[in-house]
């Protein structure tokens, strides 16, 4: 049985549950993603993302309970849907982490990033933030296609980040400051 498989067929209770679950938390960790890039490349006053952040921890915690419940009533057959609902679901909690260390970054500098290298990144978020919406998407319609282009998409935009990266660390026109934050984020 592939990954996919799992939420096409008969989804059990613990699946429909886990998946509005995810929804929700994809949902919040995309608005806090968006507000940290804009703090971070616009200087955009920042929301608070704690709450948000609770929100989605929350939610990993009742789907690890919903998939715990779930293991200790159900057959063998069942593990491997309930090992992948628990990792996929850390996946978007570790997203939401994510954001708010992004945010953290604006704290390194005393003004919004600038310049080409600030350009690029402002690239990649776009495309990040883009990216949300199919993944949910995918999730929501149990589309494989869908989920597959998401993770060809978001393979590509690793690659950009990587080469990002590289080309920072030889760049001689940033300020060390710069340099650290950009990185970071």
């Amino acid at each position: 049985m592939g990954f996919f498989d799992l939420f096409t067929q008969q989804q059990p209770a613990l699946v429909t549950e886990s998946l509005r679950h995810m929804d929700a938390m994809l949902a919040a960790t995309a608005q806090m993603f968006a507000a940290a890039a804009g703090h971070v490349l616009d200087g955009a006053p920042l929301t608070d993302l704690d709450a948000a952040d609770q929100a989605v921890n929350e939610r990993e915690r009742q789907v690890q309970r919903a998939v715990l419940s779930h293991l200790a009533l159900s057959s063998e057959a069942e593990v491997p849907l309930s090992l992948t609902i628990a990792s996929v679901v850390q996946d978007a909690e570790r997203t939401g982490d994510l954001a708010k260390s992004l945010a953290k970054v604006a704290d390194l500098t005393d003004v919004p990033l600038a310049g080409p290298h600030a350009e690029t990144l402002r690239g990649i978020s776009a495309d990040v933030q883009v990216l949300f919406g199919p993944v949910r998407t995918a999730f929501a319609d149990s589309d494989q296609d869908a989920a597959e282009a998401a993770m060809q998409t978001a393979a590509e935009i690793r690659q950009r980040v990587e080469a990002f990266v590289a080309a920072l660390a030889k760049a001689d026109d940033v300020q060390v400051a710069d340099a650290l934050a950009l990185g970071i984020a």
